[in-house]
């Protein structure tokens, strides 16, 4: 259901839909597996997934309150949070190089996040 390339195009990651859905890290020249992050069930599946530069791992799952994920480069969860009652539709990394920030958006939000769980929201005009 979603699908990301790191920015040196070397990892892709992808979430699966389902009552217990996974997110894999492979290899996108040869579709070899990497890493194997299993969710646990009522996320219902991953609705937006993305990876920096570093292999960190930030996703949306379709959970209700669309929960987010945040999963160092080894699958490891770094920290799980409530996202929004409103559907998100994507998530994306800061492309500078050692950051930990990230954002999610979705209908009338959007969310500034860090690796560690800060959550700060966006505001408009």
């Amino acid at each position: 259901m979603a699908i990301s390339l790191n920015p040196d195009r070397t990892c892709a990651v992808s979430g699966q839909v389902g009552s217990s859905p996974t997110i894999f890290t492979w290899d996108p020249v040869t579709g070899q597996k990497r890493t194997r992050i299993k969710i646990g069930k009522g996320a219902r599946g991953i609705a937006a997934v993305s990876m920096n530069a570093d292999g960190c791992i930030a996703a949306v799952d379709l959970h209700n309150e669309h929960q987010v994920y945040c999963f160092d480069p080894s699958g490891n969860m770094m920290f799980k949070d409530k996202g929004d009652t409103n559907k998100i539709h994507d998530v994306c990394w800061d492309a500078k190089p050692g950051s930990n920030r990230f954002a999610t958006a979705g209908v009338k939000h959007i969310y500034f996040w860090d690796s560690t769980g800060k959550k700060q929201k966006g505001l408009f005009g």
